[in-house]
């Protein structure tokens, strides 16, 4: 069953005022056809909304990305081998390709080692010395027109 005759039959059923639920085991019975509620919802949505030839409507979606030709890439290529230029010196130069799409270009034909901290995770060091007022560290706030100085040993984090 074609699912513009199911829609007409939904239709048929829900003009004559059935419920959704027994849309949906009418369907089910008569033609073999399952269908989700919400669906059947979307569907007399798009009736009362105005003139619905009981077609999809197209899915192509609002923004297509731009593919970038092979003389386009190969260019990117070119100058990365005579040059050595970086993604963002060929971005002065002219070239009409995002940084991050050069970067990727550069990197598929192995151009480029890539970034030496991708993927690291940084480990945080305390800056901490070893003895008592060995050094200390000083910050600064106003509070009711009157500056607060604390002052904080580094070694046994007193104040």
């Amino acid at each position: 069953m074609k699912r513009e005759t199911a829609r007409k039959e939904f239709l048929k059923l829900k003009l004559s005022g059935y419920p959704y639920v027994e849309c949906q085991i009418l369907l089910q019975r008569a033609h073999g056809f399952e269908v989700s509620n919400i669906t059947l919802k979307r569907w007399w949505k798009r009736f009362n909304l105005g003139d619905w030839n009981l077609r999809n409507t197209s899915r192509r979606p609002h923004r297509i990305h731009y593919k970038f030709s092979a003389e386009e890439v190969n260019t990117v290529i070119d100058l990365r081998k005579a040059l050595g230029y970086s993604a963002y010196q060929l971005k002065q130069i002219g070239i009409r390709m995002s940084e991050s799409m050069m970067k990727r270009v550069i990197k598929a034909v192995h151009l480029s080692r890539g970034n030496t901290m991708e993927g690291v995770r940084l480990k945080w060091v305390r800056f901490e010395r070893d003895t008592p007022n060995s050094m200390w560290q000083l910050d600064g706030t106003q509070f009711n027109g009157q500056w607060i100085l604390p002052i904080e040993d580094d070694c046994s984090r007193y104040c």
